[in-house]
């Protein structure tokens, strides 16, 4: 066997080491709790959804209807008095933080948290919407299948890795050890 065939041999056997020494590096580093993955969803289309109070203090949605352009999201309540408001997002959010009599309990609030407005005030888009905050299950199905099936197949998902907030085996906190006395 020449040198140069050893040589060769050699470098293919230290790759395949380095290679798995790398993997396996990683590996232990993951099973430390090095890192964490979060999936963050951008909603690319708008919503209005209209709701209808149906007894005093209580509403239900009528439809909601996907819009290209976030910024045009809003909520148009019919109220039993025949007054109509039409909310912006900033309008919406504003009631929720401060907690307008008709907007919570099984107010307006429930029927938007848990509707598909929910998705716009901060409700995990893998949390399905309720069926009973809707009018009748025909506006639910119908909601569902169309506005719905917009609303979360145009959203952009990203999944986003960084350092675990958790204590791991290295480095993971202060000493309790004392000296003197």
């Amino acid at each position: 066997m020449t040198p140069f065939k050893a040589f060769s041999r050699n470098t293919a056997k230290a790759r395949v080491f380095i290679a798995t020494l790398s993997v396996s590096s990683a590996l232990l580093l993951a099973s430390c709790g090095g890192y964490e993955t979060e999936e963050k969803v951008l909603l690319t289309k708008g919503l209005v959804t209209e709701v209808e109070e149906v007894s005093a203090g209580e509403y239900k949605i009528t439809n909601e209807t996907a819009i290209d352009d976030t910024s045009g999201s809003q909520v148009i309540a019919h109220h039993l008095s025949g007054k109509i408001d039409t909310l912006s997002m900033e309008e919406v959010r504003q009631q929720q933080h401060q907690g307008g009599s008709s907007y919570h309990s099984h107010g307006m609030g429930s029927a938007l948290m848990y509707g598909m407005m929910g998705y716009y005030l901060g409700r995990s888009l893998s949390s399905p919407v309720n069926p009973g905050v809707y009018r009748n299950q025909a506006t639910y199905n119908r909601v569902a299948s169309s506005t719905g099936r917009t609303i979360t197949n145009s959203a952009v998902r990203t999944t986003v890795r960084r350092p675990s907030s958790g204590s791991s085996g290295f480095g993971s906190g202060r000493s309790t050890r004392s000296f003197g006395g």
